[in-house]
């Protein structure tokens, strides 16, 4: 298996949702979706993530909801993040 495809790119909770986006971060998020389409052309067979989120500096929830709905956005600030 060979490299096809190596990114290092930004990630801020604030481009979760695109509407509520700063104007600043405009930029970032049109890059983020161009990142996209070439993960999509390349199609890899396995895809290699390496964050630098770390559930050890955030605040930690419990939470006893027996059945969640919906779509997780971020397990990791769920406080900065409406709707998660």
């Amino acid at each position: 298996m060979s490299l096809e495809l190596a990114m290092l790119v930004p990630h801020t909770p604030r481009m979760c949702f695109e509407d509520r986006t700063p104007e600043f971060q405009h930029e970032l998020v049109k890059g983020m979706h161009e990142v996209a389409k070439i993960i999509e052309q390349v199609k890899p067979d396995t895809l290699v993530l390496i964050s630098c989120h770390w559930m050890s500096s955030f605040d930690h929830f419990v939470d006893a909801t027996p059945r969640h709905k919906g779509v997780l956005t971020a397990v990791e600030c769920p406080d900065l993040i409406a709707d998660v």
